[in-house]
């Protein structure tokens, strides 16, 4: 079976995840702000309880883009260790006597 991977795109990949994992990091960071500015400036026998599902909700997201991060680091770094070792395999072919035209 043969495989022909584009290390670069799939690093890129990889790399855009990460990103887009710290862009989402920033975006729920920045509501729960609001939501600490919500709760110091609205008070009802229910905001506590909304407020508090709303910020578990918003946490329970914050772990999932965790799982974002970590695949996106794992396909940068699979990427890149595949890539290395192909080009130390194909360094150790062209070294090889087989290349050179020798037998054994």
């Amino acid at each position: 079976m043969y495989f022909k991977i584009d290390y670069d795109k799939v690093s890129n990949i990889g790399l855009f995840l990460k990103n887009k994992s710290d862009e989402l990091d920033t975006l729920y960071n920045d509501v729960l702000d609001i939501c600490e500015k919500i709760e110091e400036n609205y008070k009802s026998e229910d905001s506590s309880v909304y407020l508090y599902r709303f910020i578990n909700y918003v946490l329970l997201f914050t772990e999932e883009n965790e799982y974002l991060r970590k695949g996106g680091y794992v396909l940068a770094k699979v990427s890149s260790l595949y890539s290395n070792q192909e080009i130390k395999w194909a360094k150790d072919v062209m070294n090889s006597d087989l290349c050179k035209g020798g037998r054994e």
